[in-house]
């Protein structure tokens, strides 16, 4: 789906990877805050999936979902306004992204990001939340 340049799959496994902890534990507690609000509360979020992308001119992501999890999530690293949005075609809904801004959205949502048609890096962070089982 991802038409950019993209890490692993869970880039805690790569070298360095264990930096993006701390910021997998301010995710799971924005999903345990802002999810208890909505019809998928999620009391134990686990980040099963994590990635970074870098989108250059002409980048783009493929329309899809990401069944079967419960939520995913988009974190802006570094980007400029004029960047490409996240676009949710079914809520009729897109989002421009900003340094610093996590988008949370259930995983059944379809959405896409078009060209990038800039000539400036679009960095994000990606992934994927189910719950615990205890």
């Amino acid at each position: 789906n991802v038409k950019a340049n993209m890490t692993e799959w869970d880039m805690r496994k790569e070298e360095g990877g264990e930096h993006f902890e701390t910021l997998c534990e301010w995710i799971c507690k924005i999903v345990i805050r802002d999810s208890q609000k909505t019809f998928i509360p999620v009391d134990k979020p686990h980040i099963a999936q994590i990635w970074g992308n870098v989108y250059k001119q002409g980048h783009h992501t493929q329309e899809h979902r990401h069944l079967p999890n419960i939520w995913s999530f988009v974190y802006f690293v570094n980007v400029s306004s004029e960047c490409s949005p996240l676009v949710f075609p079914d809520a009729e809904f897109s989002t421009a992204p900003r340094n610093g801004l996590l988008v949370l959205f259930p995983s059944w949502l379809r959405h896409f990001v078009p060209a990038q048609t800039v000539n400036y890096d679009r960095i994000s962070i990606a992934g994927n939340i189910i719950p615990l089982i205890s």
